[in-house]
């Protein structure tokens, strides 16, 4: 498969999953699970997946992971909770009271 059907096939998977974010926050919502909670239920998932990806595609390669430098572990950290942790909070406690 060429990288362009991969990043094609990679852009509608996203886009599935973003579409349904909000019906499948309000049936976390229904089973009792707080905006809190899902987050961290989502962000563990997307570690868990990322980090198997990540260590299976550089299986081969000398080094067994794709570290990062201190200063861009530090700057992608704040990304992930100044950034998209916040926004994502917003989302899901508007969607508390809000229909999808």
């Amino acid at each position: 498969m060429t990288e362009r059907r991969v990043a094609t096939f990679q852009i509608l998977l996203s886009g599935f999953f973003f579409g349904f974010l909000g019906i499948w926050g309000k049936w976390a919502f229904s089973l009792g699970i707080e905006p809190g909670e899902l987050l961290a239920i989502r962000f563990s998932i997307a570690s868990i997946v990322l980090f198997t990806y990540l260590f299976w595609r550089n299986r081969n390669s000398k080094s067994s992971f794709p570290w990062l430098s201190p200063f861009h572990l530090i700057l992608c950290i704040l990304l992930g909770i100044l950034g998209y942790a916040v926004f994502a909070s917003c989302y899901f406690i508007a969607l508390k009271g809000l229909s999808a």
